[in-house]
């Protein structure tokens, strides 16, 4: 199914621990994933879960600086 969401941009939220770590390392190596658009372009960024499941109004303006810094950052 993950065809069918392909995006330009692609946030991924991971549990800490090496177990996921891993998971996602085999998740990279795969065909569908590496012919995602935001991959082939270099759009996948890293989010820290702490910092974006929160919903109070410090959350929401930290989440919106970090999601500008991710989205503008030279590559």
């Amino acid at each position: 199914m993950l065809p069918n969401y392909d995006a330009d941009y692609v946030f991924v939220t991971l549990l800490e621990g090496k177990e996921t770590s891993n998971r996602f390392d085999d998740i990279k190596k795969i065909s569908i994933w590496k012919n995602l658009t935001a991959v082939k372009n270099n759009h996948v960024y890293a989010i820290n879960m702490d910092t974006w499941l929160g919903y109070t109004p410090h959350d929401i303006d930290v989440q919106l600086k970090e999601a500008v810094q991710l989205l503008t950052q030279e590559l």
